[in-house]
């Protein structure tokens, strides 16, 4: 039977503005966690907003840095 990987759950209503912190993202030892536009802005526009997404979730290891370092209580993992 394969190993689950592990789910980074953001809570959106708890973290609105991921650009202005970005713990999470500098707290992850294996690099899991990053950020990108919500939405793509018009050209020669800057973003309006960010949102933050797990990538490589293969190399986490349950660590819960990102989960301890959150101020808003915003991150959960799930395995």
């Amino acid at each position: 039977m394969a190993a689950m990987r592990p789910t980074i759950v953001f809570n959106t209503g708890k973290c609105e503005h991921p650009e202005e912190c970005l713990l999470c993202v500098k707290a992850c030892p294996r690099k899991c966690i990053g950020y990108m536009q919500a939405e793509t802005p018009p050209a020669g526009e800057a973003p309006k907003s960010w949102k933050l997404v797990s990538a490589f979730m293969v190399t986490c290891d349950l660590c819960n840095d990102c989960v301890k370092t959150c101020p808003k209580g915003a991150i959960r993992i799930t395995a």
